[in-house]
């Protein structure tokens, strides 16, 4: 009898195992896969001599490289040492390529002669993104110094760069940072005016996060969510962004691709601005 309730017992306990029991799955606040559309990086001198084989193999889909800062007219060693090497090897590796700008302009008219200098470096180059002026303190404090802290003169200086490269026939964006947009760059005024925006923000400072846990493509067209990004063919850190736009490539400066039209969403309409 009591092997009979042995095997009683085993017959229940399997069919207990094997019955079919609902699971509900819930879902991670922290899985959210975001899209974003491409990979990049942003580059100046510091980087030095950057092995841009290694970094298309390292999954990196375009670059903004920087061409220089202030009146390079008046001060021609201002240009980026190391831009005409990172255009022309991104470039023979198929990576997309934009320009940024270091801005130091205290005035419109020193505004305009930035955006001249900067016309001057990349005039006849075909370009994938656009061309971001560049606008922030860092720890010289200039524009700080200049304007104080004149939201409205600092975006009319901002605007005063954009408009005169614009004026060229060049696709134009802001670079900043979240606190600059917020409180220093009227965010509203430069996306009405029609360009674009890349962010700088970090959330974390402690570690490079994964971009599509975060959803910014309501607030910009690129993202750049680390200062201390990790790629190959790169000693040392790095930026790292991603974009949520298909910049078409244009050349000549406002001449369309072969699709005859850009491919970049609307940022008046649809940019829901935080």
């Amino acid at each position: 009898k009591k092997t009979h309730l042995n095997k009683r017992i085993i017959c229940l306990i399997l069919s207990l195992l094997l019955m079919p029991i609902p699971i509900e799955i819930i879902p991670s606040s922290t899985a959210y896969a975001y899209d974003y559309l491409s990979r990049g990086i942003d580059v100046s001198a510091y980087q030095k001599d950057i092995d841009w084989d290694a970094v298309a193999n390292d999954g990196i889909d375009f670059a903004i490289i920087r061409a220089g800062y202030g009146n390079t007219n008046a001060y021609p060693k201002q240009k980026d040492t190391y831009f005409d090497y990172n255009l022309t090897n991104a470039k023979r590796v198929g990576i997309k390529c934009g320009v940024y700008w270091f801005c130091y302009a205290t005035s419109v008219e020193a505004a305009y002669e930035e955006a001249d200098s900067c016309y001057n470096i990349i005039k006849g180059i075909d370009l994938d993104y656009p061309v971001y002026v560049d606008v922030e303190d860092e720890k010289s404090h200039v524009l700080i110094n200049a304007f104080g802290k004149n939201k409205a003169k600092i975006t009319e200086m901002t605007l005063a760069f954009c408009n005169r490269l614009a004026s060229y026939g060049i696709k134009v964006g802001v670079y900043s940072n979240k606190d600059w947009f917020t409180n220093y760059i009227d965010k509203n005024q430069i996306i009405n005016s029609g360009y674009e925006i890349w962010l700088a923000h970090y959330p974390s400072a402690e570690y490079v996060v994964t971009p599509d846990e975060y959803d910014k493509s309501s607030e910009c067209g690129i993202w750049q969510y680390s200062s201390i990004g990790s790629v190959s063919g790169i000693n040392g850190n790095v930026d790292v962004d991603v974009s949520y736009i298909d910049y078409a490539p244009y050349t000549d400066f406002g001449e369309t691709d072969t699709s005859g039209q850009y491919t970049t969403k609307d940022v008046t309409t649809n940019l829901n601005i935080r």
